[in-house]
């Protein structure tokens, strides 16, 4: 047998992270998850199943503090709190258990005390009205009024972990509101935030959508069905004027 050191692995926390400028991070949360997916063409679009508990809800805006727990188990949560500065968001990978929660009230308080700007969680919390009142915006997979933290649990704090089927490094851009969550990687923050608005897709402020639907002629065509209309002639399928019918043919 070898003299080895002992395993650490499953029991780490990093207390150090590198940030992204906040002021990209100012433009990412003005445009929002859609807007941001549009430019990264779908990377880092967290699962719908994540959304926020409450409404309405600051919006997430800020860099990541990352957490791997037990699931079920928010016992090393409290070392990512102790570890996080003002601004951040904490993110946790609770491994989607719904069944206990990783939280409640008494440590959204102690986010709040140390300047978190926000939690997501792929689990489950409890106590949101708590979180309300705190004005502590979470997005989280689930909510149940079981706890699950004991002494025992283990965890990661500031490790690259998934989070609804995101990999989400620490200091990554973390955004997100009533449409969902978009992860930018650290050094990808000011290139994406520098693309906004070039996606090609149409947005319209506040307020503008009705305007703009009382304007289109009645005879508009279906934004993008030149484009159907094409993707069903080159793939040899075909486009009836007609009731369905199934039988075989043209």
């Amino acid at each position: 047998m070898t003299d080895a050191p002992p395993c650490t692995l499953g029991l780490r926390v990093y207390r150090r992270i590198e940030r992204p400028d906040p002021a990209d991070i100012a433009r990412l949360a003005a445009a929002g998850p859609c807007e941001i997916s549009d430019v990264a063409r779908g990377a880092g679009t967290a699962d719908g199943a994540i959304r926020q508990l409450y409404s309405p809800m600051p919006v997430i805006a800020g860099p990541a503090i990352t957490v791997d727990l037990t699931p079920g188990d928010g016992m090393m949560l409290r070392a990512a709190i102790d570890v996080a500065q003002p601004g951040d968001i904490i993110v946790v990978n609770a491994h989607g258990d719904v069944t206990r929660a990783i939280l409640g009230g008494f440590i959204a308080m102690h986010m709040v005390h140390r300047g978190v700007r926000g939690l997501v969680v792929d689990g489950a919390v409890r106590d949101i009205t708590e979180f309300q009142e705190l004005g502590l915006p979470v997005m989280a997979r689930g909510i149940t009024p079981r706890s699950g933290t004991t002494s025992s649990g283990w965890g990661e704090v500031n490790v690259p972990i998934a989070c609804g089927g995101v990999v989400v490094q620490p200091g990554d851009a973390i955004i997100g509101d009533h449409e969902g969550i978009s992860v930018v990687p650290r050094r990808w923050v000011r290139m994406v935030a520098d693309n906004l608005g070039k996606a090609g897709h149409p947005s319209f402020e506040p307020g503008t959508i009705r305007d703009r639907l009382a304007a289109l002629p009645k005879d508009a065509p279906v934004l993008g069905i030149e484009r159907v209309h094409t993707a069903v002639a080159t793939r040899k399928g075909v486009i009836h004027d007609a009731t369905y019918d199934d039988h075989p043919g043209p």
